[in-house]
């Protein structure tokens, strides 16, 4: 920039005072400007740091929230898996005892069923047998008589 540095080789001193004066002026202006723009620009960036502060607490109170929410969740998801295996314990054990239970009806129905069925062989062949005994003898009475 020219602040007129050179009317001092023309020798009019006075209209390079004025000159100077009124360049200072501009500047000093200028200086002014900036320094409020700068002020300014300041504010905002402090408000905007200060906006960006509160969002950042903000958002560090929910992290923390949702940790502890997790936490719980995964606390209680823990315990429900512990809960379901010692019910699946449980359960397999109540199975195995009602399957052994089971096998022995099982086998003393199958006991008591082959019993049945020699017991009725058994009285169908003494039936047979008893049936044959009658027949014979009604056979000899009748020949008995006959005679």
């Amino acid at each position: 920039m020219n602040l007129g540095w050179n009317c001092m080789d023309k020798g009019d001193n006075l209209s390079c005072s004025n000159n100077l004066k009124n360049k200072l002026s501009v500047v000093t202006k200028e200086k002014d400007k900036l320094t409020i723009e700068m002020e300014d620009q300041q504010k905002k960036m402090e408000f905007l740091q200060n906006d960006c502060q509160d969002e950042l607490s903000k958002a560090k109170v929910h992290v923390e929230e949702l940790s502890r929410k997790l936490s719980c969740m995964e606390v209680k998801i823990h315990v429900d898996d512990v809960t379901n295996k010692k019910e699946m314990s449980k359960l397999r054990m109540r199975l195995r005892g009602t399957q052994a239970k089971l096998d022995a009806f099982r086998c003393r129905y199958k006991e008591a069923i082959d019993e049945s069925f020699l017991m009725n062989k058994k009285y169908k062949d003494q039936l047979a047998s008893k049936g044959l005994e009658v027949l014979n003898l009604m056979k000899q009475l009748a020949a008995a008589k006959g005679q």
